[in-house]
């Protein structure tokens, strides 16, 4: 078992004198998707010595020191084997902060014209909970001096889908909204601010910790392969109309799209100020949506495998960073996959530790290469003749073979 410490109330349940099952959950499973609160269910057969009750915090933490979840019980169950004497199985539930925000409301007073970085402060600010804001800081949200009261999680969502962003709760248990630009960098583990924990709690090299953004390798060997590509039509939009300012309408369409697909069409109503904002936007979700895209789907690798360095790596990804799968089996449309993580499943029961990843094309969150990331030395004879700007992902991806 990989299962180093489960906290109640910051009192450690003694692990050694049970049995336990863990499962834990984080993210979303698709792109398109709402994001969900993480959870997490624990099972522990035998007397934990610890009295544990609904609403009381819970922590998680593996592989000596890295925390995997932080939350509130929601739910518990005590039952009792057949044996002699009858032993008690305790089933705990638990789930991450982001769900308190469907119980807290904004809307009661006027918003003023603001980034949506500035209106995320607005939001979160009062709630009482730790959050991160890497929210876009270039777009204007229009003043608007009459807003519906509504849970903060549904005008996140809105927030998120008229912006261009998304959020979720990390596992230090943070609300961290963030710009797709911006996607894996607000609570990469490996930022100063993001560590902290006392000293005692880390009992990792310094080095594992990971300095910049960049995707490591997950070896084939320690990957359980099922991967079950799709395309579909659903995800395409060509034609989007976004309403913003008072009720201002500006469309963009992508010609080469709809030739070979057909009109499908999209009507965002949002609450940007101007004409500027509404073509960025727009742009961007033709940039993500206007071509099929493959998905992956997800991918289960055997943490207890890999090597010290390998799993601290693979522990390091949150929602948002980036991850390359290599040794994809023959007849897929890629052999290597360099995905976003959306979000994970993990279980830790019979020495085992199951880590499934949910990944997305990075196109979707517009991440595509810039031109300072291409080599200087690369010139226009080496460059693959058919290739399309919009699917040169990563720098490699311009050069012909």
């Amino acid at each position: 078992m990989t299962v180093t410490a489960v906290l109640i109330n910051d009192q450690p349940v003694a692990l050694g004198s049970v049995e336990y099952n863990v499962q834990i959950t984080h993210g979303r499973s698709d792109i398109k998707a709402q994001p969900e609160p993480s959870s997490a269910s624990i099972v522990l057969r035998g007397d934990p010595g610890l009295a544990v009750e609904v609403g009381d915090e819970i922590r998680v933490g593996v592989w000596g020191g890295v925390c995997r979840f932080r939350g509130n019980v929601t739910d518990l169950t005590r039952e009792h084997l057949d044996t002699t004497p009858p032993t008690p199985v305790t089933t705990i539930t638990a789930i991450g902060f982001l769900a308190k925000l469907g119980y807290l409301t904004t809307g009661e007073s006027a918003y003023s014209k603001e980034s949506p970085r500035a209106r995320v402060d607005d939001v979160m600010t009062g709630t009482g909970l730790d959050y991160v804001n890497a929210a876009d800081d270039d777009l204007e949200l229009a003043a608007n001096n009459d807003p519906q009261i509504q849970p903060i999680l549904s005008y996140l969502q809105s927030l998120a889908e008229w912006s261009g962003g998304t959020y979720f709760d990390d596992c230090r248990g943070r609300i961290i909204f963030e710009d797709y630009g911006e996607r894996g960098q607000a609570g990469n583990p490996g930022t100063w601010g993001n560590l902290a924990e006392d000293w005692a709690f880390y009992t990792q090299a310094w080095d594992a910790f990971p300095a910049n953004n960049a995707a490591p390798q997950i070896p084939a060997l320690d990957v359980i392969w099922a991967p079950q590509w799709t395309k579909n039509l659903q995800t395409i939009i060509n034609d989007i109309e976004i309403e913003y300012g008072n009720n201002n309408l500006y469309e963009l369409t992508d010609a080469s799209s709809i030739a070979a697909y057909g009109k499908r069409q999209y009507d965002l109503v949002t609450e940007l100020h101007g004409a500027t904002d509404a073509q960025e936007r727009a742009q961007q979700i033709l940039a993500a949506q206007a071509q099929p895209l493959w998905n992956l789907g997800q991918v289960t690798v055997l943490v207890h495998r890999l090597t010290t360095p390998e799993r601290d790596r693979v522990l390091s990804l949150i929602s948002g960073t980036r991850v390359i799968i290599n040794g994809l089996p023959e007849g897929s449309p890629y052999t290597q996959f360099q995905g976003i993580v959306e979000g994970w499943s993990e279980t830790y029961a019979n020495d085992q530790h199951l880590l499934t990843f949910s990944l997305s094309d990075p196109r979707a969150s517009y991440q595509a290469c810039a031109w300072d990331e291409v080599d200087v030395a690369l010139t226009w004879e080496n460059v693959d003749p058919t290739i399309q700007w919009y699917n040169v992902v990563v720098p490699d991806d311009l050069i012909g073979v």
